[in-house]
Order: structure tokens, then sequence, then C-alpha cells
């Protein structure tokens, strides 16, 4: 930070009147983003996030931006803090203030994070099927962006990569079973 010594003067617009004097400003080099760790998070439960950054001020005021949601954030080094995601779901930017009102603009990978809904099965498809037969598995919250993550467990050892649809459905393809019943 720098400290500037400057003559502040205030003149009405009438230039009738004005006021002079001297102030003291401390100006601090802008904060720029390098990493947001993790990329992705679960809206089903507060995650923490560490930032990578330059600039960062030990300071009272110092905060993320996330969603459009302020929250406090924890200094670490003047190159680290963490911060607690608040509620909501999508992809949006980090962006951070070492005073609680100037905040970082940029908005690139650096500082994109996605935060997924929660996942929730409501119901399977047909209940009669066999191996080498789509299931259809209907629900809530499946993300096209985790989609190759999802996985079907059959007697909760055979598993499958889902197939995503949309938000409410997935696909698995049911695989060669010893077992008479389906545990899905």
């Amino acid at each position: 930070p720098r400290a500037m010594r400057v003559n502040l003067s205030l003149v009405d617009c009438s230039g009738m009147s004005s006021l002079s004097s001297f102030s003291e400003f401390v100006f601090h080099e802008p904060i720029k983003i390098y990493s947001v760790r993790p990329r992705v998070s679960l809206a089903s439960a507060q995650a923490d996030i560490k930032v990578v950054a330059s600039n960062l001020i030990d300071a009272p005021a110092l905060s993320c931006r996330i969603f459009d949601v302020v929250v406090s954030a924890r200094w670490i080094s003047d190159t680290l803090l963490t911060c607690s995601t608040p509620p909501g779901a999508g992809r949006t930017h980090v962006q951070i203030s070492n005073n609680g009102i100037d905040f970082t603009h940029e908005e690139n990978a650096a500082n994109s994070i996605e935060i997924l809904p929660r996942t929730i099965l409501s119901h399977v498809g047909d209940a009669i099927v066999g191996p080498g037969d789509i299931l259809d598995l209907y629900g809530s919250g499946f993300s096209s962006y985790h989609a190759a993550k999802i996985i079907c467990f059959f007697n909760q050892a055979v598993t499958q990569i889902a197939s995503f649809r949309n938000q409410s459905h997935v696909q698995c393809r049911v695989p060669e079973l010893d077992a008479d019943k389906l545990n899905v």
C-alpha cells in the first residue's frame, strides 16, 4: 500500500465558496484473482472455497461476492483467502474486495465456479428390465457438467456411467448380472 498526502478542494457550482484541506489516502494495488478451488461444489452443503490472488489485505471488510451475495472472507495470507458459498446453484464468478465496496470485475476461467444443485432421485422408469436394457431414472438436479460422473450401481458392485438426458432424467444400461434382483 502507498500512502499519499493530497490537497482536497471542494468548490460549489457557483464558484462563490470553496473549502480546501490536506488529507491522507492509502492506495492499494488492485486485487488480481489467479484461481478458485474447488471449481465445482454442491449447493446442498455450504462449501468453503479457496481463492489465490494478489494484493489481499487482512482487513475486517475482506469479502467475497458470489451470486451477488456478499460473504465474509477469511484472510490466510496476502495471496490466499477462503470464503463460504451462499445458497444458490449455477455458474458464477467470484469477486473479491479488501474493503467490502470495491470488488474485482474480471470474469474469466480463473474466477469461475459452478455450484451444482442437490441431486434427488424421485423414481425409476420401467420396473422390468433385463441385461442390455436402458433404465430410465428421474429426479431433479442432474447437471450436464457432472453427467460423466453420474454412476449407477447395480447390486452395489457393478457400475455403469449414466447418460445425461436433461436436468430431471438420466439413463443407465443394465449390465449382465448373476443375481435375480437389481438394487439401483
